[in-house]
This record gives C-alpha cells, sequence and structure tokens, in this order.
C-alpha cells in the first residue's frame, strides 16, 4: 500500500520498529511524510523520527490536527 500512496500519515507516539521501517520505505519512494506526535504523551518523540525531516504535527486532541492534515494532503496530491 505504501507503493501505491500518494502521502504517509503516521501516528508515531508510541515508537514502533514497524513504523519505523514504513517511514524508511516511503521516504525512499519520495513519498511525502506526515508524523503525528500526541504531546502530553509521557514519551519523547523518537530519534528517527526527530532526525529526519518529516513534517510533524504535534497534538493534544484529534480535532487539533484536521487543518494540518487537510492541508498537507491538499499541499502533496494533485488533482
Amino acid at each position: 500500500m505504501i507503493y501505491d500512496s500518494d502521502v504517509m500519515i503516521a501516528e508515531v507516539t508510541n515508537p514502533s520498529l514497524g513504523v519505523g521501517y514504513e517511514l524508511a520505505y516511503a521516504e525512499k519512494l519520495n513519498t511525502p511524510i506526515l508524523c503525528l506526535f500526541k504531546k502530553d504523551s509521557e514519551r519523547k518523540l523518537s530519534a528517527m523520527v526527530s532526525g529526519n525531516r518529516y513534517n510533524v504535527i504535534e497534538y493534544i486532541e484529534p480535532h487539533d490536527i484536521e487543518p494540518a492534515v487537510a492541508r498537507f494532503i491538499g499541499t502533496n496530491i494533485s488533482h
């Protein structure tokens, strides 16, 4: 599915090797990536995510991300 995607949006609050692999695969394909991080979490943003040029949106409530996600999709998907 990553190969056929126009963009990748990943929730990265909980570090995951699987999500890290998917991010790296999407990056290799030059797929635009948006990462979502819940900033009131007890966790820190992983070094793998923060050390890359991914777009990262920090949020408290899910509805907080809607405008940023809409902009990201609108900017990266041509109609």
